[in-house]
């Protein structure tokens, strides 16, 4: 059994473009530790393998992750959250996330995905015009090139106590049904500004609920999902208000007296450079 579990390891390790064979391999390998006695002590051995790919990803020094690297860092934000449980649940957990991926993922043969040079021209746009990219926590992006039936992008938080800090991975899929993957981008660059001036709490302010309840924008009865999604829209729909990707913006039923107010308030949340 041993031999086994060694070469569903291996397996799952080596075969590092394969999103959906790793997957396989992973809820091959948690069923078969299931079985054994000493469920830590092969846990533990797929761990350190696990820190040890993510870091050779921390020393390149880059922001940016592509192919083989993108999915490594996807399999590590989703497994080090498995990690923090006991043996029997953090296998159910690995179970789960690897059975989510086979039945979600796919590879379309008509790929709309953002290319790193697109999301860094936006990101030289921002930097130029706001200068929260320097005081905001650094986030590194990650362009996966395959689909999800369930969504078109994910923001990984997690949280450093003792530093009072947080790590962002903005992970960024193929997209589907046509939408434009540059507004996916700004969606979730909405959900990183919110966290940032909240410090993870994702509250939206006060006087940014009045605001919008003046101009006929009630969000005080949703979900706190729901808030969150709207919330990191109005915040895409103001970066993307009167800049070059203003043609990404997939609301444009949206009124314009609208869209200036959320212009409004990501100029007020932001620092404008003079």
């Amino acid at each position: 059994m041993e031999k086994t579990i060694i070469r569903l390891m291996d397996n799952f390790f080596n075969d590092k473009r394969n999103m959906i064979v790793r997957a396989k391999s992973l809820i091959e390998l948690t069923e078969t530790i299931s079985k054994e006695k000493n469920k830590l002590k092969y846990l533990n051995e797929f761990f350190i393998k696990v820190d040890n790919m993510y870091s050779k990803l921390q020393g390149e020094g880059s922001f940016c992750f592509l192919k083989e690297k993108a999915i490594n860092n996807y399999f590590y934000s989703i497994l080090s959250i498995c990690g923090y449980y006991a043996p029997d649940i953090c296998l159910e957990q690995m179970n789960r996330v690897a059975n989510i991926i086979v039945n979600n993922f796919y590879k379309d043969d008509i790929p709309n995905v953002i290319s790193q040079e697109k999301l860094e021209e936006i990101l030289s746009y921002l930097d130029n015009k706001y200068e929260f990219l320097e005081k905001f926590n650094p986030f590194i992006y990650s362009i996966i090139e395959y689909k999800s039936k369930n969504y078109d992008s994910l923001l990984g938080v997690r949280r450093f106590p003792d530093k009072g800090e947080f790590e962002y991975n903005i992970f960024l899929f193929d997209v589907k049904d046509n939408k434009s993957p540059v507004y996916i981008f700004f969606h979730e660059l909405g959900h990183y500004i919110h966290s940032n001036i909240t410090n993870g709490k994702l509250y939206i302010p006060e006087d940014i609920i009045l605001k919008l309840k003046d101009n006929g924008i009630n969000i005080e009865n949703m979900e706190e999902y729901q808030k969150n999604d709207f919330f990191a829209d109005i915040l895409a729909i103001g970066l993307m208000y009167g800049s070059p990707y203003e043609k990404e913006d997939p609301f444009f039923k949206t009124k314009e007296k609208n869209k200036n107010l959320f212009k409004d308030i990501v100029n007020k949340l932001l620092v404008l450079r003079k």
